[in-house]
């Protein structure tokens, strides 16, 4: 179980540390707060081959036919998009 999470540098989250965290945590926010960039971190810690490869689509999916219309294009793009302000040398940290 993760009691703590900080997450430095990613998408747009330059640093967010969550403190006591339990076994249910219940995060909420308005458009473009950085929920799905949470989710994503997490899936960058904890997931296996598979989810790493599925990440960019993974919750940007379009659910009428499993794939957004620019799939590929979104794949090939997606990966600059982890860093914080899309620069390689903010060093990402989990």
């Amino acid at each position: 179980m993760i009691t703590e999470l900080e997450i430095q540098n990613f998408r747009g989250l330059r640093h967010v540390k969550l403190n006591s965290l339990k076994r249910v945590n219940l995060i909420v926010g308005g458009n473009d707060t950085g929920k799905t960039s949470l989710l994503e971190a997490l899936v960058l810690l904890l997931g296996d081959s598979t989810a790493l490869r599925n990440l960019p689509v993974t919750f940007r999916a379009n659910h009428s036919s499993g794939q957004t219309v620019d799939d590929l294009n979104d794949r090939e793009n997606f990966w600059s998009w982890l860093f914080y302000d899309r620069s390689s040398g903010n060093e990402i940290g989990i």
